[in-house]
């Protein structure tokens, strides 16, 4: 016999179909069809979101690219001297 089975998923709990014959089992193309159909739509919602996107000018984009290389050189810079001036203090402690 046919049992529905829970089952948890993004939107809370569910209860799947029963099975449409006798020896189909909740698993079968019933589950696979529902997966099928949810990745076309995930992929369908996010063709249409891309669409809304508004990309960087390639100025934008460089100019940006500036800022985060001098801000990452600043900051190894920082890391850097504060590695030599506690190495230096750890070895004049000990």
């Amino acid at each position: 016999m046919a049992v529905a089975r829970e089952v948890r998923g993004r939107g809370g709990p569910a209860v799947m179909p029963k099975a449409s014959r006798e020896g189909d089992c909740w698993l079968g193309r019933t589950v696979l069809s529902s997966i099928v159909d949810r990745m076309t739509g995930f992929l369908k919602e996010v063709r249409i979101e891309s669409t809304k996107v508004t990309w960087p000018s390639r100025k934008e984009l460089r100019e940006s690219t500036i800022v985060v290389v001098i801000a990452v050189f600043f900051i190894a810079v920082f890391i850097g001297a504060a590695d030599r001036v506690l190495t230096f203090l750890l070895h004049f402690v000990l």
